[in-house]
């Protein structure tokens, strides 16, 4: 029998072993893990694909109907807001029968608690993150990360990498210290210290792309920005030649390329890349096919919606088939989407029209500004010099600009940006780095009260 203290051992073992050889045995272990719920995720992904779009109607509505059914019969807060809202899950009978069913939110869920997510559920535990307010705990089983893994495989096929491949990752998974990187048996990647400067770690880095042949880089689109342009300056030459070697391809993954960020990498690497949607709740998971930006949902890991709200926007909504620790059922994402391809009911394909619902700032007259079409969707003269425009806001009506030159570039002005018809006063700072979270990631909007940070 296989205590915890012999795991333990068993882990420490494996993880002393050189990279090479964890590499060489943590993919083939992946491969043989927990095969009937990988067999189950496939044989669902392949009769969902075969079928025309009037069977796929019915199998979403059989998939969602059950989990409807198990947390009104289970879940104490589904039973009592089922009840309040009056709605039954025994009225479901067609797929249109499933605009019925209540709309969840972060918030409603949070506030539900223990009801929602009881602490004695068994499994593991995952939280949305904090970045643009509370996070949101939740449980989920094996088979959540079985489903997880194996559409993700999909979806990094279609830049023909498999986990054989070597991706050097741009993602805060663990803090280094002074190391530059080091290979990451969970991830199978070697992990880039994001909170080190890349002056710092070049020599390190070079001595890496010499030695591993690394064809995909995969993280933070932001952090991977930022490493292009590090490697454009031409005292990085020798870099810049060391990555595009052997690289094959960019997989961004957790934020939104903007493209100011992917055009970039594009110049340093000249490489294809792939973006996909998906967050920590695994409620939702769409990738980009043939047009960047353009998302199609795998209907099969999710039902994905689009769904017309009170604020006369149209958001993206997912409901998760089989988490039974913490149902998602019809949970609105907080995305607002312009649906591109609709058949038969079913959301085929969408683009993301603001991001995240979070990542905006409010005027003087109280109305919410999108920073996505704030920062990126104009032409600012600033980023001719800058690397990084990040906005803090305390008030409505005033806002500070961050502004973070690699370069060390600060001959910017305020009239570098466009701003036009845009009733807010922007104060500007400049920074030699820009604000991170814990995770890594360069984030648009700082949260408020971060004193430490300015």
């Amino acid at each position: 029998m296989l205590t915890m203290s012999k795991y333990v051992a068993l882990k420490s073992l494996f993880y002393s072993l050189p990279p090479i050889v964890q590499r060489n045995i943590g993919w083939r272990l992946k491969a043989i893990q927990f095969p009937l719920n990988r067999l189950k995720h496939r044989q669902y992904s392949n009769v969902y694909d075969s079928l025309n779009s009037i069977d796929k109607r019915d199998w979403i509505f059989g998939r969602v109907k059950e989990i409807t059914f198990y947390a009104q019969n289970n879940n104490n807060f589904y039973r009592e807001f089922y009840k309040k809202k009056g709605f039954d899950a025994r009225s479901l009978h067609s797929y249109e029968d499933l605009n019925k069913i209540p709309i969840v939110t972060k918030e409603i869920l949070r506030n539900a608690g223990e009801k929602w997510n009881p602490r004695s559920s068994k499994g593991s535990h995952g939280n949305t993150g904090g970045t643009s307010g509370n996070p949101l705990g939740f449980s989920f089983d094996k088979e959540q990360m079985v489903k997880e893994h194996l559409f993700i495989d999909k979806v990094w096929g279609r830049l023909k990498c498999s986990h054989r491949n070597t991706r050097l990752m741009f993602r805060g998974l663990s803090h280094l210290g002074k190391k530059a990187w080091h290979y990451h048996p969970a991830s199978d990647a070697f992990l880039i210290n994001t909170y080190l400067p890349f002056g710092e770690m070049k020599a390190d880095l070079l001595r890496l792309f010499a030695k591993e042949k690394i064809e995909f880089l995969h993280g933070y689109p932001s952090a991977i920005y930022q490493f292009a342009k590090f490697s454009l300056l031409a005292v990085n030459e020798d870099l810049r030649v060391a990555v595009r070697r052997n690289i094959r391809g960019v997989l961004y993954g957790s934020e939104y390329p903007a493209p100011l960020y992917r055009n970039t990498v594009f110049e340093a690497f000249n490489v294809p890349s792939i973006s996909w949607y998906g967050h920590s709740e695994m409620v939702l998971l769409a990738a980009e096919q043939e047009k960047h930006y353009e998302y199609y949902p795998y209907q099969a890991y999710g039902w994905c919606e689009a769904v017309g709200m009170a604020d006369v926007r149209t958001h993206l909504v997912g409901t998760n088939y089989e988490n039974r620790l913490s149902p998602f059922i019809r949970y609105d994402t907080g995305d607002v989407i312009e649906p591109v391809s609709i058949v038969d009911g079913i959301l085929e394909s969408f683009r993301i029209q603001e991001g995240r619902l979070g990542e905006f700032i409010f005027d003087a007259n109280n109305h919410p500004v999108s920073l996505t079409a704030l920062i990126f969707g104009r032409h600012h003269n600033v980023f001719e010099t800058a690397d990084f425009i990040q906005i803090s806001q305390d008030k409505p009506g005033k806002a500070t600009l961050y502004v973070t030159s690699l370069n060390a570039d600060y001959s910017l002005a305020a009239d570098s940006f466009d701003f036009t018809n845009v009733n807010i006063s922007f104060n500007v700072k400049f920074r030699d780095n820009p604000y991170k979270t814990n995770l890594g990631k360069i984030p648009l909007l700082i949260p408020p009260g971060l004193s430490s940070f300015d």
